[in-house]
């Protein structure tokens, strides 16, 4: 992970907590690096010169801030509520449309999300927080606008109109 990351370093001379007589080391992620993966390394590194004894006796290695943590909160946030926006699909169009409706859409979301994060694997794109914060929003509007369009077409399909005139309808009456 050495390529992907930049590396600032520096000394500070004063009494104030655990800046005082310290070296301090600011490591930042280039565009296209991971932040699990470089955060794992160094704390691997870190726990390597702490095991072997290679700090001098009173010398501590502090991790004063690591957004790692946050990515991985923020990626196991966007799986819990993809699945809890899939399980109201369901509910939702099982409930008050049909089956038929509620499989097709409840295929067509986890789909979405894995062409978007294959999409983002051949552009060379990581996972960050404004992809991460991009497609928790997407979802949302998957969600809203599958319920919307798919009663719209159930509607229109009510009143006679072919597959494809529902469709057509449907997405000309809403806009999209």
């Amino acid at each position: 992970a050495s390529g992907d990351v930049i590396t600032l370093a520096g000394y500070v001379k004063d009494d104030k907590g655990y800046s005082r007589d310290s070296v301090y080391l600011l490591v930042y992620k280039k565009d296209k690096g991971d932040s699990i993966t470089i955060s794992e390394d160094i704390n691997l590194k870190i726990e390597e010169l702490k095991n072997d004894n290679k700090l001098a006796a009173g010398i501590d290695i502090v991790t004063v801030y690591d957004g790692a943590p946050t990515v991985e909160i923020q990626i196991e946030d966007l799986i819990q509520n993809g699945f809890i926006g899939l399980i109201l699909i369901l509910v939702v169009l099982l409930f008050f449309i049909n089956i038929r409706a509620a499989i097709v859409v409840s295929l067509i979301l986890p789909l979405a999300f894995l062409i978007t994060l294959f999409v983002l694997f051949v552009m060379g794109w990581t996972i960050n927080i404004l992809t991460l914060f991009g497609m928790i929003l997407t979802l949302g509007i998957l969600v809203d606008n599958a319920i919307v369009i798919t009663e719209g077409m159930l509607y229109e399909l009510e009143k006679g109109a072919t597959r494809r005139q529902a469709a057509l309808t449907t997405i000309k009456k809403l806009g999209a």
